[in-house]
């Protein structure tokens, strides 16, 4: 089981907004399950460890499932594209199970409602040519529907 570490903090996460309905944000969930509300989760390099510092955002996660035992999320984990791509896609599903884990452990969100995918390097969230995009790709995307 993953467990949260105390590293040093990541820059201060953005704001919880959904990329389909602007101003929507985990606390105000989508009038409906099919627009989707996303919530980015940043790892370091070759890490599928969480922050301490998105305990918060994730506890957030937990309420608002909490609220609604009918939404489910997939969780899906991104790299960036330094590295072999089958490496990267075995790290993406780490990423996106460590969250998966921190829901379930600690959230008590049962397993049924949520699905796991990595999609590794396939589905980059930035620009993988440039350090700071690659350090956005890091990261665990979920969608509730």
């Amino acid at each position: 089981m993953s467990q949260i570490v105390s590293l040093p903090l990541p820059p201060a996460a953005p704001p919880v907004k959904s990329l389909t309905k602007p101003g929507v944000t985990i606390d105000e969930p989508a009038a409906t399950k099919t627009e989707p509300v996303y919530l980015y989760i940043k790892f370091d390099l070759n890490q599928a460890k969480l922050h301490e510092a998105y305990t918060p955002q994730l506890d957030k996660v937990v309420a608002y499932l909490q609220s609604d035992a009918s939404v489910r999320a997939i969780i899906e984990g991104h790299t960036c594209n330094l590295g072999p791509a089958a490496y990267n896609l075995s790290l993406s599903v780490r990423r996106a199970a460590a969250v998966k884990d921190y829901l379930v452990t600690t959230g008590r969100i049962p397993e049924e409602r949520l699905e796991i995918k990595g999609v590794g390097e396939a589905l980059p969230i930035s620009d993988n040519s440039t350090e700071a995009g690659r350090k956005k790709n890091r990261c665990v995307v979920i969608h509730y529907y």
